[in-house]
């Protein structure tokens, strides 16, 4: 049977609920792009909460999350690998977890660790710096895939009171951390802030490039090694690559 949802999570797991109830295993689950269902496609009547209660009452939380992870993948038909993943659980309960020989069961866990693997280094690699006339601070990257999500959780752990805006420029989404809450908003582009000049610099940003640039071994540089670690297309917004790659133009 043909299904069709919005994009987002909250509208795949209506989905996913008449899936698992219905026990349909030649599912195709399909974007929908307009106001109107899809031809073809079966309506799915159950609401967003009902069916986020029946799956937690089903499935335990680790492998909820792990379908979440996977979705945030933005892999070509990986609502249908979720899907045939939640029906095979439903018949095999936690013994899933550790069955990774079943393709969907590889496909899935592949997902997640890429997924996880980019969350835990844009943690570590994102670098804000504050807006003009404003304590907002902002971090703008461009991840391969929709991790935005978890990166507005750990960071709203991490910074405490501290408003920031998150800003995957790749997809036009940020999100905004005020008042310990979290907004997330669809299609925002950097036109909407005022950052401050490249004269006016932050000290402190200053003071990471001479510190980066002291403990700077010449001899011991070795770009390959680095790309190993930190692939290339994360130096964009490190004020320590642009550090790096400035000193290579000119040298």
């Amino acid at each position: 049977m043909h299904y069709a949802y919005s994009g987002k999570w909250s509208g795949l797991l209506p989905v996913l609920h008449h899936i698992v109830t219905k026990q349909d295993e030649d599912c195709h689950i399909d974007l929908q792009t307009s106001l109107f269902v899809q031809e073809g496609s079966s309506p799915v009547l159950s609401s967003e909460e009902e069916a986020y209660r029946v799956l937690h009452q089903t499935f335990s939380q680790e492998l909820l999350y792990k379908c979440y992870l996977a979705f945030l993948s933005e892999k070509e038909r990986i609502e249908e690998g979720i899907a045939q993943y939640l029906l095979l659980a439903k018949k095999m309960g936690a013994g899933i977890l550790s069955y990774w020989q079943h393709p969907v069961v590889n496909l899935i866990e592949y997902q997640v660790k890429k997924v996880s693997r980019e969350k835990h280094l844009l943690l570590g690699v994102l670098r804000f710096q504050p807006l003009e006339e404003s304590e907002i601070l902002y971090a703008p990257f461009e991840p391969t895939y929709r991790v935005i999500y978890l990166l507005g959780s750990a960071f709203k752990k991490r910074l405490n009171n501290l408003p920031f805006i998150l800003h995957d420029k790749k997809r036009n989404i940020a999100c905004l951390h005020w008042q310990s809450e979290l907004l997330f908003q669809e299609h925002f582009f950097e036109q909407h802030l005022s950052k401050k000049s490249a004269v006016d610099e932050d000290p402190y940003e200053e003071l990471w490039r001479a510190f980066f640039k002291a403990v700077t071994i010449e001899s011991r540089k070795n770009l390959k090694c680095e790309q190993q670690h930190l692939p290339k297309k994360y130096w964009k917004y490190l004020t320590e690559k642009n550090l790096i790659l400035d000193a290579r133009k000119t040298g």
